[in-house]
């Protein structure tokens, strides 16, 4: 899709890099989600451990067939929010950069489900992400 190629086009060469070791994506990670302030809850995320399974990653553009489908909040093992999934949507619908997705060596998205929902409901294809590096199994 036209929309999403220019948006990581936009988002890429500005903001993401290519190669990128554990301890700085799990800084970007959780600040993200919870800004540059220590919380709590930041203190209880369980990113770091999952995240830092691996040393490196590479930014891949992988398929989103490739990542395991989530077909419904039953099915969910964490809060999917709808009103986050339609902003992200909206925001990408406007060519409007966002972070890469972080999946680990089996294709499960470590940080960026929401992303991955409000993609798959627009009808996109593929996602840029960061995978674990020596894991070719979601490449091509």
């Amino acid at each position: 899709m036209n929309w999403y190629r220019q948006s990581i086009q936009k988002y890429t060469p500005l903001n993401a890099v290519q190669r990128i070791d554990a301890g700085t994506l799990i800084n970007d990670v959780l600040n993200l989600h919870y800004g540059d302030l220590d919380t709590a809850e930041q203190e209880e995320s369980d990113l770091p451990e999952r995240i830092g399974k691996h040393e490196w990653y590479s930014l891949k553009e992988i398929p989103l067939s490739r990542i395991p489908y989530i077909d419904s909040q039953d099915s969910c093992p964490f809060e999917i929010r709808e009103d986050r999934v339609e902003k992200l949507q909206k925001m990408m619908s406007q060519n409007k950069s966002y972070p890469p997705i972080v999946v680990n060596s089996e294709g499960e998205v470590e940080d960026g489900n929401h992303r991955v929902f409000a993609l798959r409901g627009l009808g996109a294809n593929t996602v840029w992400a960061y995978v674990p590096e020596k894991e070719e199994k979601l490449s091509g």
